[in-house]
């Protein structure tokens, strides 16, 4: 149930996690050196890592709904305005993806490039 709509581009383009990690930090102005410092010590630069006991997935091991709150906070601001549109939070404060042609799939390949606005994206938002 991964949500990484910043995957589309980098799955799109073949573009490697630490040129994706460069973009994300020129486009958000986090330091490039502190994004890979977290990647290499959350996933060990490993964009398929996924842990055994949570949803956490990809180089910087966000937890379902904690990214898809992320998306929807701030997706539009990075050119994911598509993605951010499809998320809702239900009366009880969780997020969910509320069209079928984007409903998260498997974790398998999420964070083929690096930014989860500070890593990457997948060729639909839960994919």
């Amino acid at each position: 149930m991964s949500f990484n709509p910043f995957a589309v581009t980098a799955a799109r383009t073949n573009v490697s996690a630490k040129s994706a990690i460069a973009l994300a930090s020129q486009k958000t102005g986090v330091d490039f050196s502190y994004l890979m410092g977290q990647a290499q010590l959350e996933s060990g630069m490993r964009s398929d890592a996924r842990a055994g006991t949570s949803s956490a997935s990809g180089l910087y091991q966000f937890i379902d709904q904690s990214w898809l709150r992320v998306m929807k906070q701030h997706g539009a601001e990075h050119g994911m305005a598509w993605a951010s549109d499809a998320i809702s939070s239900t009366g009880s404060g969780r997020m969910t993806v509320s069209d079928p042609r984007h409903a998260p799939r498997d974790h398998g390949a999420p964070q083929r490039s690096a930014g989860r606005v500070a890593d990457g994206g997948r060729t639909c938002i839960g994919q």
